[in-house]
C-alpha cells in the first residue's frame, strides 16, 4: 500500500517461462487499473450494466445490442420480417421464416461451412443432388421447389409476371415479390400466412426424406400446404370468412373439392 492507496504488484518474475500466463497476467493488469480493494468488506458480485447493479437478461441483451456493429439489417429483411412476425402461425413456424429470411436455417451448406459436412456430395440438395442445398436453392430455385410454387402460384390465380422468379433471387427477395404479388389480388393476405405455410412444409418435406426415407410427392405436399393453411388461418375467424368467399380464389371450394 503505497501514498495514494493500494497498488497491485503481480511478479513477473516467475512467469517468465509461460507465455500464455504472461499475456493473461499483463491482461489482468490492465483491467486492475483504477480498482482498489476497500477494507473490512466482502467480495460480491455487481452487473456494471444495470442501475441496481443485478443482472438482468434485458441489460445483458441491451448490452450485446450496443456493441454490435454489423449487424444492422436492410430495408428489404426489414419488411419480409414484418410478414412473419404479424402471420397468425405457430411461433415455431415463425421462427423458422425469421430464420430462412437471414439465412440462418441448418440446410447442408451451412452445416458445411460449419465444419459439420466435410464432404461435398453429402452437401447437395436431396431432390437433385447436383446443387448445394442452400437455402434460397431449397426453398426457391430447385426444381421441386418450383413446382411446388407453381401449383401454389395456380391455386392463388397469380401469373408468373405477378411473382416474377429470378435466378439470383434470396428467400428474403423472394418472399417480397410474393407478397406484393398476391397483394394485388386480395389484401387479406397481406400477413404472409400462405407463404410460411408453404416453406414450412417444403422443410418438413425435405426433412422426412432425409430422416424417414419417404418418398416426395408434390401433389400430396401442395394438398398438405392447403389444409396447414385453412388450420392456421381459424385462429383468425373473421379473416378465415373474408377468404372464403374472396372472388378469384375459392378456398373452401378447393377444400371441399379435395376432401370428396
Amino acid at each position: 500500500m503505497g501514498e495514494n492507496g493500494w497498488k497491485w504488484k503481480i511478479n513477473y518474475d516467475v512467469l517468465q517461462n509461460n507465455n500464455e500466463l504472461l499475456a493473461e497476467a499483463a491482461e489482468l493488469e490492465v483491467l486492475s487499473r483504477g480498482c482498489s480493494p476497500i477494507l473490512f468488506n466482502s467480495d460480491r458480485v455487481v452487473w456494471p450494466f444495470d442501475s441496481g447493479n443485478q443482472f438482468s437478461v434485458k441489460s445483458c441483451y441491451v448490452k450485446l445490442e450496443q456493441g454490435r456493429v454489423s449487424a444492422a439489417l436492410s430495408v428489404q429483411l426489414k419488411k419480409a420480417l414484418v410478414f412473419v412476425w404479424k402471420s397468425k402461425v405457430p411461433h415455431k413456424v415463425q421462427v423458422l421464416g425469421w430464420r430462412l429470411l437471414q439465412e440462418r436455417l441448418l440446410t447442408r451448406e451451412l452445416l458445411q461451412q460449419r465444419g459439420i459436412i466435410e464432404d461435398l456430395d453429402n452437401s447437395r440438395c436431396d431432390f437433385g443432388n447436383v446443387v448445394v442445398e442452400s437455402c434460397s436453392h431449397l426453398f426457391i430455385h430447385c426444381i421441386v421447389a418450383r413446382a411446388i410454387w407453381r401449383l401454389i402460384f395456380c391455386w392463388l390465380d397469380l401469373k408468373e409476371n405477378d411473382v416474377e422468379l429470378n435466378l439470383g433471387d434470396t428467400c428474403c427477395s423472394f418472399s417480397l415479390k410474393f407478397h406484393t404479388g398476391l397483394f394485388r389480388k386480395a389484401s387479406c393476405f397481406r400477413e404472409g400466412v400462405i407463404w410460411l405455410t408453404t416453406v414450412w412444409c417444403i422443410w418438413i418435406f425435405r426433412n422426412g426424406i432425409i430422416f424417414k426415407n419417404e418418398v416426395d410427392d408434390v401433389e400430396e405436399l401442395v394438398f398438405k400446404i392447403k389444409m396447414h393453411f385453412w388450420w392456421w388461418l381459424q385462429i383468425d375467424t373473421n379473416r378465415l370468412h373474408s377468404v372464403i368467399f374472396m372472388n378469384g380464389v375459392n378456398i373452401h371450394w378447393i377444400f371441399c373439392n379435395n376432401c370428396v
